[in-house]
């Protein structure tokens, strides 16, 4: 059995390797149900930034660009991410209006009431409840007030679907929340106008068949099943923001 990697300092080692950006890189662009789980919460993250009018855009841990490269509704951005290797695979795929920037999330590099949006998806979760509060108050830190914070939190109520623990992330520690917990959590770090949002449905069946086939009218019957409202989500996407 694969030890389990936990706290900040294993955490950001394990994603700085080469070898785990390229094997990321590999595997989360492959399989059919990455690519629909991936254009779900790009479709509703951008949705979000569309209402904000979003003139400076941060993406804490960025990685290999998985989301930024299909988010729209924003001016200009900055990346940030601990692994060069990743940081060089998103320079790739990323357009102008990305800068990028290997540094700490922890401790970022950045001015007070800098950004307008902060978007981080597969990364708030890795950490301890103590981390993440010492996380979320440095994110704060670099927000302006009334800035919107948009993350992803995968569903307490469907672990018997999730996947095995071995791979990529599959070793990593992960907490997992129900729509009450995230707002709870989100609310004691004095965010305000907290929503939750489910984001796939029909998680089993679409990753059980899609590793069976391709092609755009599959893709496209998938993606409507993932939103049809029936059973509970697999993940949520969640939106709070800064209290003025």
């Amino acid at each position: 059995m694969v030890a389990e990697i936990h706290g900040k300092d294993q955490i950001m080692r394990y994603y700085s390797r080469p070898d785990v950006a390229e094997e990321y890189q590999q595997l989360r662009g492959g399989s059919l149900f990455r690519q629909i789980r991936t254009t779900i919460h790009a479709e509703k993250i951008d949705e979000l930034l569309a209402g904000q009018k979003v003139k400076k855009l941060l993406e804490v841990g960025v990685g290999t660009a998985r989301i930024s490269r299909k988010l729209r509704n924003f001016k200009g951005a900055w990346g940030i991410d601990t692994s060069v290797a990743m940081l060089n695979e998103a320079r790739k795929v990323l357009d102008a209006r990305w800068k990028l920037k290997k540094c700490d999330a922890f401790h970022l590099p950045f001015e007070d009431n800098e950004f307008d949006a902060i978007v981080s998806t597969r990364f708030t979760w890795h950490f301890n409840k103590k981390e993440r509060a010492k996380l979320f108050e440095e994110l704060q830190r670099v927000m302006r007030p009334g800035a919107i914070i948009i993350t992803d939190a995968l569903n307490a109520e469907v672990e018997r679907y999730g996947f095995k623990k071995t791979g990529i992330n599959g070793n990593v520690f992960a907490v997992k929340y129900t729509p009450e917990t995230a707002e709870a959590e989100f609310r004691s770090y004095g965010f305000s106008d907290v929503r939750v949002f489910p984001a796939m449905y029909f998680f089993g069946v679409i990753k059980a068949f899609s590793e069976r086939g391709r092609g755009t009218y599959l893709k496209s019957a998938f993606r409507i099943l993932s939103k049809l409202p029936l059973g509970k989500p697999y993940d949520y996407i969640i939106a709070a923001k800064k209290t003025s």
